[in-house]
């Protein structure tokens, strides 16, 4: 009877020692430029951050490594950090990787911690680059010549490359490509579908 209870009490600690080692560090909230997946962002220089998560007391990262690709899956790797010493974790700098106009790039980030686990970010992270440059904006159509005020519906346009969702609100001010938008003058038919 007494062994048992043993190993029941055994066992459990074999399951909860899995379940720990399973769940021990985690790498989520990534952000680029501060934001969730920004959309037609102007930079020269991404940067990164990320937070961990643990069930464990006391957890430190102690190093981290960046992979960018043009692939959702990661089969097209466009820059690797490599691994960085390094408990840094906000504001992460892309040092040597120059992101092209008008592209869309997936990251993740591999993380270790001083308790000797490593994770690897599993949430969806992007981000797209805008149109960079003022002859690239001037071949395109202005934003005044294209969008109306809208007071009584959403609107979702498609403009090849970049995607637009506008609010109908009067007060509400968009971030686009670095630029404030609160009114938009007027509607090119045929690029946006209500």
């Amino acid at each position: 009877m007494a062994s048992n209870t043993m190993r029941k009490i055994l066992s459990f600690f074999v399951v909860w020692t899995m379940v720990v080692s399973m769940y021990a560090l985690e790498v989520n909230n990534l952000r680029t430029q501060a934001y969730t997946n920004p959309i037609g962002i102007d930079i020269s220089v991404p940067s990164f951050s990320w937070q961990l998560s643990s069930i464990e007391r006391g957890v430190m990262q102690t190093s981290y490594s960046i992979k960018i690709s043009i692939e959702r899956d990661f089969s097209d790797i466009v820059w690797e950090s490599g691994t960085i010493e390094s408990c840094q974790s906000v504001d992460v700098q892309t040092t040597g990787f120059t992101p092209q106009a008008r592209t869309r790039y997936y990251w993740q980030v591999s993380v270790t911690d001083n308790k000797g686990n490593a994770a690897t970010s599993e949430e969806l992270a992007y981000f797209e680059i805008g149109l960079k440059t003022t002859t690239a904006w001037n071949k395109s159509k202005s934003l005044s010549t294209i969008f109306k005020a809208i007071k009584s519906q959403t609107l979702t346009c498609h403009l090849l490359p970049l995607n637009y969702h506008l609010s109908p609100l009067n007060y509400h001010l968009s971030p686009l490509n670095s630029l404030k938008v609160s009114t938009f003058r007027e509607v090119k038919k045929g690029l946006c579908d209500s």
